[in-house]
């Protein structure tokens, strides 16, 4: 039950570790839920992307995800069961005005960007510089308040980079 921020700090805090002491020329991928890959504060607290870009400078490279329609396994708490249950859940209509519904309107099944080093037109200004709700989903969601998983943000100031996939499906559990 530690803090968001201090959880986000030992991530990082590992991730500068294991480049500095077990990689090749300081490299590795390190694979994150957008809140906490991104740059700035994720529900009022400093990010892990944060945290690193302020260890590796200038040797991290940020990358987010975002889809288009999303089935997702998430936990659900279950007041009759009194615990967390697995579910699986799909959001095919994205909240209006959304970042989400503005790039599913872009032909191609998905596509990868780098903010760094693209040309800013009107299109990359209008999609990705200017705040716009950007859909959060992590381990706990509530079906029914989707609302409720939407920040107001510039995309580019949170990433250096984005894949866009037009559709997600739920993992596979693997069985033992």
């Amino acid at each position: 039950n530690a803090p968001s921020y201090y959880r986000d700090s030992c991530m990082a805090r590992n991730v500068d570790f294991i480049s500095k002491t077990f990689s090749n020329n300081g490299k590795i991928l390190y694979c994150a839920h957008n809140g906490h890959v991104q740059y700035g504060k994720q529900l009022g607290t400093k990010t892990a992307g944060t945290f690193i870009k302020e260890m590796q400078k200038d040797q991290f490279y940020n990358i987010g995800v975002e889809f288009g329609e999303y089935r997702f396994r998430s936990l659900i708490w279950s007041s009759k069961d009194k615990k967390y249950l697995m579910n699986i859940n799909s959001i095919t209509s994205l909240k209006r005005n959304s970042l989400g519904e503005d790039l599913k309107g872009i032909k191609g099944e998905s596509f990868y960007i780098d903010f760094k080093r693209s040309d800013k037109d009107k299109i990359f200004k209008s999609l990705f510089e200017q705040t716009k709700p950007v859909f959060y989903v992590g381990w706990l969601f509530s079906p029914g308040y989707e609302k409720d998983f939407y920040e107001k943000k510039a995309l580019s100031s949170l990433y250096d980079g984005l894949f866009y996939i037009q559709k997600s499906s739920e993992t596979t559990l693997i069985q033992k």
